[in-house]
């Protein structure tokens, strides 16, 4: 879970403010069975970061006055994956600084592969009702979206900017939730011949229209305009939602190159065509 009800009696230090499922997720769950502090927790600027209690004060902190009736504690444990960033924003309560945030969004992010954020604090309801959660796609990569699990699993959001509410199922439900990306795939696509041998489909020259013309499509992960008919590895396919496979034995040709097609809906090593 992510979240615990506050309340307004029986506050217990254990299983409400460092609940079992927030030390859960800390980094060494066991060293949090024990050294439980009621003033770090109420002081903002110390470790748990609480978003909602005390932003100032270095003494009389009270669970009275910090904490009883204020709703929810909720939190959540991020996990990055390759080539993204991520980023949880402190939205709702910049009045608070604190080591956990910083930087003019009032937030925390990481690069690392491995990396994981938003752990270390706690957000109360009544202060601060959602965090709003970034991910961004590094270069040649796409963002998938935030799981319940690294593979497998069920997926919570697509969106790259999101509003984690404490009322939120999928936070009540989930307090680790990780990053996926994938490779940015695109549709490339291009214009040959074809016949039934070789010899027939580099015949024809320029320019590139007729009965015997077709367009070959093609998943890529590099730009289209980079990847051209002589080198693409397929699979290849005659319309742009790549479901109609290629005629297997049929000659393409771009009048330089001829390429067969192979079960699969792949094309052979590019051949030079005569004359050339």
């Amino acid at each position: 879970m992510g979240r615990e009800t506050i309340g307004s009696t029986n506050i217990r230090i254990k299983d409400t403010m460092y609940s079992y499922c927030w030390r859960n997720i800390q980094p060494t769950p066991s060293y949090w069975n024990n050294n439980l502090s009621l003033c770090k927790f109420l002081k903002y600027s110390a470790y748990p970061y609480v978003v909602g209690t005390s932003g100032v004060s270095n003494n009389n902190l009270g669970v009275c006055s910090y904490l009883r009736n204020r709703g929810y504690l909720y939190f959540l444990r991020l996990h990055n994956t390759t080539n993204c960033t991520i980023e949880i924003r402190n939205s709702q309560a910049d009045t608070y600084s604190s080591p956990w945030f910083s930087g003019p969004n009032n937030a925390i992010s990481t690069t690392s592969s491995t990396g994981n954020i938003g752990y270390r604090g706690q957000f109360i309801s009544n202060t601060a009702s959602y965090f709003n959660i970034q991910a961004s796609a590094g270069s040649g990569y796409q963002f998938d979206g935030w799981y319940t699990a690294s593979s497998g699993g069920s997926l919570i959001t697509s969106s790259t900017s999101y509003n984690a509410y404490y009322n939120f199922s999928v936070l009540i439900m989930n307090n680790d939730w990780y990053a996926r990306t994938s490779a940015t795939s695109y549709i490339a696509s291009t214009n040959v011949y074809y016949s039934p041998d070789c010899a027939s489909a580099c015949t024809t020259t320029y320019p590139l229209s007729g009965p015997l013309q077709q367009t070959l499509y093609w998943s890529t992960s590099v730009s289209p305009q980079s990847e051209t008919f002589s080198y693409a590895g397929g699979p290849f396919y005659l319309n742009s939602g790549l479901t109609t496979t290629l005629p297997v034995g049929r000659s393409y040709s771009n009048t330089y190159l001829c390429r067969i097609a192979t079960h699969g809906s792949g094309l052979t090593s590019p051949s030079l065509c005569p004359g050339y």
